[in-house]
């Protein structure tokens, strides 16, 4: 009933305006290729609007949401439901470790990292110069492409891994820096992570 639900908004919202599902804004997925600048657009502007606060040992809603659509805001409330919960397992020093993750995150460089591909022996990145400027991204798109240059090409060894695609994450936080050697509560952080963008996935098959 609940996955119908979200359906049936996603749909609504669909059809009287330009509204993505949650999981192709929040979530950077590096099976798809490239994503279009106006899903990217508004992937910068939602998130940076819903993007959760470290308050104390948890996470919190933003205050003022009422400008964002439902399905945008229903999918945030549900994923920091489903922080909070393993924050709670966590011993102390983990939870810290994985509060600093969230607190240093920002949406500007998750973008920007998400858009770096490997083409070839090459570094590459999805997003133009004339896209991140249109974002007010220009100076650390300078920044990063400079560093990619500086790096390439890449060493022949390297390159196959560096193709690899990389595990679903949100865009709130990298979830693959969590090592799950450390503590099984990881492990189970990204499988509830998974499970949440299932439930919102108009095609579940492409989720893990």
């Amino acid at each position: 009933m609940k996955v119908l639900l979200f359906f049936l908004l996603f749909l609504f919202c669909r059809c009287t305006d330009e509204v993505y599902n949650p999981v192709d804004l929040f979530v950077i997925r590096d099976t798809v290729k490239s994503v279009s600048f106006p899903l990217q657009k508004a992937r910068v502007k939602y998130a940076e609007m819903l993007c959760p606060r470290v308050e104390n040992d948890s996470l919190v809603m933003p205050m003022n949401v009422e400008e964002c659509p439902t399905i945008y805001t229903a999918y945030v409330r549900d994923f920091v439901k489903v922080v909070n919960a393993r924050l709670k397992e966590m011993p102390e020093r983990l939870r810290f470790m994985t509060l600093g993750l969230i607190r240093a995150n920002t949406i500007k460089k998750r973008v920007l990292m998400s858009s770096v591909k490997v083409q070839g022996d090459r570094y590459v990145l999805t997003l133009s110069g004339k896209e991140a400027k249109s974002l007010g991204f220009e100076k650390e798109y300078n920044e990063l492409k400079r560093f990619l240059d500086e790096n390439s090409p890449i060493p022949h060894r390297f390159i196959e891994a560096l193709k690899e695609p990389e595990p679903d994450t949100s865009i709130f936080c990298d979830f693959r820096l969590l090592n799950e050697g450390l503590s099984p509560v990881f492990a189970e952080l990204k499988q509830a992570f998974y499970a949440l963008n299932r439930v919102y996935a108009v095609n579940e098959r492409d989720i893990p």
